[in-house]
């Protein structure tokens, strides 16, 4: 086998080729959140690291957590994803009447 000929594939990718993965990764899925019509996808960030997706963020109820995977999930390339969103009640208490 000749020296100059080396194997193929993910586990030999370059530094410049895992770098222009990864940023067309999270450019992908972060063009994928912009479009929701839910203004809380909108404002979810994303990181995408040694193959991994992390969500990052705040909704305001479980299913946009779920649909915020579910629309990262549709980005060619992505395989693993860790969702590190919160779910926070944002409404307002209410108060008792006396």
């Amino acid at each position: 086998m000749s020296p100059l000929v080396e194997p193929c594939g993910p586990g030999n990718e370059s530094a410049v080729a895992a770098k222009h993965r990864s940023v067309r990764i999270k450019q992908g899925v972060c063009d994928e959140l912009a479009r929701s019509q839910q203004p809380s996808l909108r404002r979810i960030r994303c990181e995408y690291q040694h193959g991994i997706l992390q969500l990052l963020g705040e909704v305001e109820a479980y299913y946009l957590k779920q649909l915020a995977q579910e629309s990262a999930r549709r980005v060619d390339g992505v395989t693993h994803i860790v969702n590190s969103i919160h779910v926070v009640d944002k409404t307002p208490p209410t108060r008792k009447l006396k």
